[in-house]
């Protein structure tokens, strides 16, 4: 969920510095969680480290559209 909605506000025109940063956020949290997952076994490494890498692009892209509204 925090994934698509990053995606959403990565298209969306007029994002606000505060859903930039709250979806940074969720999706930092999303990336530890899989991590997590992957450290003790209930996720496979390999599709792991592919939503762990998607979610790390997405976060550079926020990131980046967020210092674009600042």
């Amino acid at each position: 969920m925090a994934i698509q909605q990053g995606k959403d506000l990565l298209t969306k025109s007029d994002a606000t510095a505060q859903e930039l940063r709250t979806s940074i956020a969720k999706l930092k949290v999303e990336k530890w969680y899989v991590q997590e997952c992957i450290d003790t076994g209930l996720r496979e490494s390999e599709s792991g480290n592919i939503v762990i890498n998607e979610i790390s692009t997405l976060i550079e892209n926020l990131e980046e559209k967020l210092k674009c509204t600042n």
